[in-house]
Formats: C-alpha cells, sequence, structure tokens
C-alpha cells in the first residue's frame, strides 16, 4: 500500500492540464430538446471514466477524466464547457484526487463550490469516496465529514433539484482494487445500484 500510495501521489502531484470535452452544440443535434429531456451527463475524475453506466430509458454522456482534480475544473476553458451543458442531470464526482495530493480542505471546497456554481442544470453530486488508500493519508475521515457535510448544504442552496449522494457504508475493501483508489466490478455494481434508486426518487429513472 506504501508503494500504491507513492506511485499515486506522484502521478496526480503532476501539473498535466486536465481539459473536459463536450460535443459542440450543434455535433448532430446532439443537445435537440428532445435529447435534453433524457440525457445524463457524468463529469469527474477516473472514477467516472471508468464507469460503463447504462440504462435503456436514458442517454449519457461520460466525460471523466483520468487524475482529474477539482482545481483542473476551474481553468477558463472548463468553466466554458460546464457552463454549457444542457442536460436533465450532471453526476459529479470529483475531489478525491484533491485529498490524495493532500490540498488544503478549505480550497478544495472553496474550488468545488465554484465549480459547482458553474453548472446550471440540476447536479446529483456522489460524494468522496473513503477508500483504503486515503483512509492511510488521512488516519480518521473527520475532515472529510465536514467536507461532504459544506458541500452538500451548498446544494440545498441551489434553487433547482440538485442533490447529494453519500457513498457512506457502501463498500467494503474487496470493492477496490489494487491500489486502494479504484472500484472493481463489484463497487461499480454498488454504485450504479445506488445512483439509480436516486433517480428514482427523483423521477428521473423509470
Amino acid at each position: 500500500m506504501l508503494k500504491a500510495l507513492s506511485m499515486y501521489q506522484k502521478l496526480i502531484g503532476k501539473r498535466i492540464p486536465q481539459k473536459l470535452s463536450l460535443p459542440a452544440v450543434d455535433d448532430s443535434n446532439i443537445f435537440s430538446d428532445m435529447y435534453i429531456q433524457t440525457l445524463i451527463v457524468f463529469v469527474g475524475s477516473s472514477i467516472i471514466r471508468r464507469w460503463s453506466f447504462d440504462h435503456s430509458n436514458f442517454k449519457y454522456l461520460n466525460r471523466g477524466v483520468d487524475s482529474l482534480r477539482v482545481e483542473n475544473l476551474k481553468s477558463e476553458s472548463n468553466i466554458e464547457e460546464l457552463k454549457n451543458i444542457n442536460a436533465k442531470i450532471v453526476c459529479f464526482y470529483c475531489g478525491s484526487n484533491d485529498f490524495l495530493n493532500q490540498r488544503n480542505t478549505e480550497d478544495i471546497l472553496s474550488d468545488s463550490i465554484y465549480v459547482l456554481d458553474n453548472i446550471k442544470c440540476p447536479i446529483l453530486y456522489i460524494s468522496v469516496i473513503k477508500n483504503p488508500l486515503l483512509h492511510r493519508i488521512m488516519k480518521d475521515f473527520s475532515t472529510l465529514d465536514e467536507f461532504n457535510n459544506n458541500i452538500q448544504e451548498y446544494l440545498n442552496t441551489r434553487r433547482d433539484s440538485s442533490k447529494f449522494m453519500s457513498t457512506d457504508d457502501l463498500f467494503t475493501d474487496d470493492d477496490f482494487k489494487w491500489d486502494g483508489v479504484h472500484l472493481k466490478k463489484t463497487g461499480y455494481k454498488k454504485l450504479q445500484e445506488k445512483l439509480e434508486r436516486e433517480l428514482i426518487v427523483k423521477k428521473l429513472l423509470t
């Protein structure tokens, strides 16, 4: 696990520009009114990129980027991409790499709220997963719990149907790959089942 920690921090610590890539508005009329009514856009880091969400009633766009940190999303080009998303809902997961890189929690929070504030669609925010590698770094999750509570409070102030989805107690260590960060198929199965339940409550899935 120490080797995994060293390798992972080295990777996510690199200042490599991380750019989202959304289709242009006129690409095959992808953002037509009918399409938007059944469209989920996934935005976030490798947990998102490696997730093959599929549901017959919905179209989805996966805009996950490996090693993405919230601070990467603050770039002018990414903020413009986020502002231009037009969908039924945006499923958002980003922040774990910021914590793994041991950034200041207040900075992660202010960056997260700034980024989320630029998404004009309703957001389903997936809480930062308490993975084994993060547990090794943080020792306890009191700081992360406070962070998640602040994100939830922010979402409650939005004038739309945005919602916080907790992943606490969802996974066991066996649901993670050798690096203690990425999910196995069992982990993704649990994550998708919970997401679908949340979307059904919001009447976005039937």
